[in-house]
C-alpha cells in the first residue's frame, strides 16, 4: 500500500494482529496457524498472535479519513506490541 509522506510516496506494509479467538465464534472465523481470517473473506487476513492477551487494551485511535469517508484504525499498546515481540523472539525456529 502506498503512502505519500513529505511529498514521496513509500510503500507501507500493514500487519493485522488476531487474539484467540473464543470458542463460541470460531466458526466465523478460518484459522490456518499463523494466519486468521473472517470465514468466506478473500484478500485480506490477520496474524493469529496467541501471546497478544493484552491487544484490545490501551488501543490508540489514528484517524486516516480520506474526504467524506470516515476511517478510524487502532494501534497496541507498545507494552502489548514489545511483550509479544519478546515471546516471539524466544519460541525455537
Amino acid at each position: 500500500m502506498p503512502v505519500e509522506f513529505g511529498g514521496v510516496e513509500t510503500p507501507v506494509k500493514i500487519d493485522l494482529l488476531a487474539m484467540p479467538v473464543a470458542e463460541e465464534q470460531r466458526k466465523l472465523v478460518e484459522i490456518k496457524k499463523p494466519r486468521i481470517k473472517p470465514r468466506g473473506a478473500t484478500g485480506i487476513h490477520g496474524y493469529l498472535t496467541e501471546e497478544a492477551v493484552t491487544l484490545e487494551e490501551q488501543l490508540s485511535a489514528i484517524d486516516i479519513s480520506d474526504g467524506d469517508t470516515p476511517l478510524e484504525i487502532y494501534l497496541p499498546h507498545p507494552f502489548s506490541y514489545l511483550a509479544g515481540e519478546i515471546i516471539r523472539a524466544q519460541r525455537p525456529s
